[in-house]
């Protein structure tokens, strides 16, 4: 079941009556470059991560690691299939 838990603007809403907006981060891979690879970034480069395409995805909220997912498609747009709840206490990185 994929469950729609975005508000009008994109931004995740909680359930229920009572909408808290909430930024989530979510992470595909990583790559760390040079400070002269990232100033001459441009339109059209293609940035390799470490992160194979069928590795699932991290999802932050607020610096927290709440979940991992698939990256899929839903109605159109790029979506989450949470595969795993994590309840971390600490930040990541």
């Amino acid at each position: 079941m994929m469950a729609d838990l975005t508000g009008h603007d994109g931004t995740y809403c909680t359930a229920g009556d009572k909408r808290a907006k909430k930024s989530l981060r979510i992470e595909f891979g990583r790559r760390k470059l040079a400070a002269k690879e990232a100033r001459t970034l441009s339109a059209g480069n293609i940035v390799s991560l470490d992160a194979a395409p069928t590795d699932e995805v991290d999802v932050y909220q607020d610096g927290l690691l709440i979940a991992r997912g698939e990256a899929s498609v839903f109605k159109g747009k790029m979506c989450i299939r949470i595969t795993q709840v994590i309840r971390e206490k600490a930040k990541a990185n």
